[in-house]
C-alpha cells in the first residue's frame, strides 16, 4: 500500500471505530453485512437479508460457504488481508 492508501485506511478505521455497528438496524443499499468465522475458512455464519441484490446468492445459500466460494478466491483473499491488517492495528 501507498502512504496515500495507509493514510486513508487508517482514518477509515478510525470513522469505523465511532459507528454502533453492534446496533445493526438496517443495511445501506450499496452494501452488504457478512459475519466471518475466521476459524473455519472465514466461513459465512452470518449474513444481511439484501446479500442477493449485489450478489448471485440469498443469504440463506451464503450460510457455512468459504468467502472464497461466495466472492471467489482473488477477492476473498483481498478481504482476509484487510481484515488481517485491521486485526494487527488494534
Amino acid at each position: 500500500m501507498t502512504r496515500t492508501s495507509d493514510s486513508a485506511l487508517e482514518e477509515a478505521l478510525h470513522a469505523c471505530e465511532a459507528e454502533p455497528i453492534h446496533q445493526l438496524g438496517t443495511i445501506q443499499p450499496h452494501g452488504v453485512a457478512l459475519v466471518l468465522n475466521p476459524n473455519a475458512e472465514y466461513s459465512i455464519i452470518q449474513a444481511s437479508e439484501n446479500l442477493a441484490t449485489l450478489l448471485a446468492c440469498s443469504a440463506e445459500q451464503a450460510l457455512h460457504k468459504s468467502l472464497a466460494t461466495l466472492l471467489g478466491k482473488e477477492t476473498s483473499q483481498q478481504v482476509i488481508q484487510l481484515i488481517n491488517q485491521v486485526d494487527k492495528s488494534i
